[in-house]
């Protein structure tokens, strides 16, 4: 079983129904549509050589784009990282590092800030995926999308197969990675 597999069978029954509105901008996307990035998004993290086990950073707001980037990775049986928007370089730089993450898809701005200016903290971060104005060190999200095949089959995972990694507050030292 595949946890991606609830957006493909939601396509499937109601290709046209609603999965996503966002507030802010009040964009929709369709459940066929959702299924069609996903796939998109989970052919290009293979083509940059994310497997199976291999960890992919999030950081990115309440954005379309985040949920595109959780459910492709899943699809892919890759492990998500979603953190915090608001953590600054000391926090990523701990985070990334711990887990290993090999790709992160984040926000331009906040990646531009926070990441590439201090691209040397990042020594295992392989690829970074920027979603908003395209940077000339990162991959645009968009442009990896455009040529990517539609149809994905996912990875079949297990019980015992690690989904995600969220790291816990640190109340008592450094934070921790909770599977």
């Amino acid at each position: 079983m595949n946890i991606a597999d609830i957006v493909s069978g939601n396509a499937s029954i109601n290709p046209n129904g609603k999965a996503i509105i966002e507030g802010d901008s009040g964009r929709e996307l369709t459940w066929a549509e959702l299924e069609k990035s996903i796939n998109k998004l989970g052919h290009a993290l293979t083509y940059l050589g994310l497997r199976k086990g291999d960890v992919v950073a999030i950081y990115l707001p309440n954005c379309a784009e985040f949920i595109i980037t959780y459910f492709a990775a899943m699809k892919i049986g890759a492990i998500v990282l979603p953190f915090n928007i608001i953590f600054k370089t000391e926090e990523i730089s701990y985070i990334l590092n711990d887990s290993g993450a090999r790709i992160l898809v984040g926000s331009s701005e906040e990646v531009e800030t926070y990441i590439i200016s201090q691209r040397e903290r990042f020594p295992g971060l392989e690829k970074i995926i920027t979603v908003g104005k395209p940077l000339k060190e990162g991959i645009d999200f968009y442009s990896i999308l455009y040529d990517a095949f539609e149809q994905l089959e996912p990875v079949e995972c297990s019980n015992d197969d690690v989904m995600s990694l969220v790291y816990t507050s640190g109340t008592s030292g450094k934070p921790k990675g909770a599977m």
